[in-house]
Formats: structure tokens, C-alpha cells, sequence
């Protein structure tokens, strides 16, 4: 997980399915959130926010893809009941424009391939093995490598707008 506040954990979903053949479910994503990220959220923000005034405070923002496992039943429920916090519905599953995840996830692979590529299979060693590549490659960007990425949305939405959603140029 990746977010404005800067370097996160990051989860090997892949292991915490408790779905068909051991897949990554809607009800696993719900307990994640209500668990695990939620909580770190709301952590972050109460110490950014603990010196505001309440007119000044900033409301994290959760946005997720319109994957189905973000809109199935049980992420809604726990997105529902809002925790403090604002979400952004009717995402599309795949928007690498509108995505800040989906431009550093390809950075990453751009830059982490050759090794990525050298990891065979899919048991957990391997799945190990690709999280400790994508976690030391993540912990070794700045703050502002995140911050840049963020700061350029603006100009990414602009240009989906003017392009209709059809594939934009840089």
C-alpha cells in the first residue's frame, strides 16, 4: 500500500486468501481494511491533524479500483460506516492515469524486471522473494518521489477529461 503519507507496508495479498484455491477475496479485503489499514490511517491522520484547528484538518481520502474485490459486499459495508474518512466510488478497475499505485507499480516493474523476472513458481517462497524485491525498491525512493506523483494527478485528470477517458499521451 501505497499513500500520500509517504512509504507504507506493503501486503503480500496473494497469501491471505481464504478463497478457492487459496485466492484473495472481497471478505479478505474487508478485513484488511477494517484491520489493518484503516487503523494506520486513521493513526497518520490524527497526529498530522492533532495541532489543527477542526476547519483546517485534513480528511484522508481511501480510493481504491473498481476491481471486484473492492466492490463487493463486505468492503462496502466497512466503507460505509466511513471511519472518518472519504472514499472514491465507481473507480475503473484499471486507470493507470487517474492511479497513483498503478504509475509507481510500473516504475517498479521498469526498474525491478530483470530481478522480478528471475523468481520461478508461485509458492510462497517465491511470492517472498518478489515482495522483498518490491519492498526494498520502494523503501529506497524519497518522500518526494511518492509527493511527485501526487502533485501530478491534477494534470492527469485534466488531460483524461480532454481526451474522454481514450488513452492519454505524455
Amino acid at each position: 500500500m501505497i499513500g500520500p503519507c509517504g512509504h507504507q507496508q506493503l501486503y503480500d495479498l496473494s497469501r491471505r486468501g481464504t478463497g478457492k484455491r487459496g485466492g484473495y477475496t472481497g471478505k479478505d479485503h474487508a478485513k484488511l481494511l477494517k484491520e489493518e489499514i484503516i487503523p494506520k490511517i486513521k493513526y497518520f491522520y490524527g497526529k498530522v491533524n492533532s495541532d489543527l484547528p477542526d476547519d483546517q484538518r485534513i480528511r484522508p481520502i481511501l480510493q481504491q479500483d473498481g476491481a471486484s474485490i473492492h466492490r463487493a459486499k463486505e468492503v462496502k459495508e466497512v466503507l460505509e460506516s466511513r471511519h472518518g474518512m472519504n472514499y472514491i466510488r465507481n473507480w475503473p478497475s484499471y486507470s493507470p492515469d487517474l492511479a497513483v499505485i498503478e504509475n509507481v507499480f510500473g516504475d517498479m516493474k521498469s526498474q525491478c524486471g530483470s530481478q522480478l523476472a528471475k523468481v520461478k513458481g508461485r509458492s510462497q517462497e517465491s511470492r517472498a522473494k518478489i515482495v522483498k524485491i518490491a519492498d526494498k525498491w520502494l523503501m529506497s525512493r524519497s518522500d518526494s518521489y511518492i509527493d511527485n506523483h501526487i502533485k501530478s494527478l491534477r494534470k492527469r485528470l485534466d488531460l483524461c477529461r480532454k481526451t474522454r477517458g481514450e488513452y492519454v499521451h505524455y
